[in-house]
């Protein structure tokens, strides 16, 4: 009984999955799945190695479990001064410059009246960079670790995607009910702040005056 009550808080975690679509498939067809895809050795390995696995090995941890749990705080820390749903939440840089986006300044110029949390500017921890991107009205960003756990939420998300780092149009997307995913054939500064705005508007999401 009590392992069964450890269980179910253990599970009041938020998931967000990673598994690439033909991994779901194959998994919903079969009862066990042996998790086979070779290491990280080429460009493409996201299509051969599950992403969790594969950080796993990164690190020397055989990881069995691919359902990832985080365990944001129910508030957000009050240093940043931020108020549920009345901010947007920008990740914009990598350390692959193929797959970062310059365009931000020219972005924050398109909403003068909004309150901006640009994660690359602040300093905190990925559980409570989770709970500020949970209560945020809107994620913008690039192919990054903080687009999938923005996905995992049920906030509208904006991803914006260049072709360099994959040489080929990009199909391995986060899914939620309210995405939109720019891409451009090259670089993702292709991608104007004009096309972000578009976006948003066909999101609906409500943009301070």
């Amino acid at each position: 009984m009590d392992i069964k009550i450890k269980n179910r808080q253990f599970n009041k975690g938020v998931y967000f999955d990673l598994r690439g679509e033909d991994e779901i498939k194959e998994q919903a067809e079969n009862d066990i799945v042996f998790e086979t895809r070779p290491q990280h050795k080429d460009l493409r390995w996201f299509e051969k190695k599950h992403l969790i696995e594969q950080f796993g090995l990164d690190i020397g941890i055989n990881i069995k479990d691919f359902k990832t749990r985080l365990y944001p705080p129910d508030r957000i820390p009050s240093k940043f001064n931020l108020k549920p749903k009345d901010y947007i939440v920008i990740h914009s840089k990598s350390g692959a410059k193929i797959r970062s986006w310059d365009n931000i300044e020219e972005l924050k110029k398109e909403l003068p009246s909004e309150k901006i949390f640009i994660v690359q500017e602040e300093k905190t921890t990925i559980v409570k960079l989770a709970t500020i991107i949970k209560n945020s009205k809107l994620f913008i960003g690039i192919d990054s670790l903080p687009i999938w756990i923005a996905s995992s939420f049920d906030i509208p998300v904006i991803g914006i995607y260049g072709s360099l780092l994959y040489n080929s149009p990009i199909t391995y997307f986060p899914k939620n009910k309210k995405s939109i995913y720019l891409e451009t054939n090259g670089h993702p500064n292709n991608i104007g702040s004009r096309e972000v705005i578009e976006a948003i508007k066909k999101l609906k999401i409500k943009i301070k005056k």
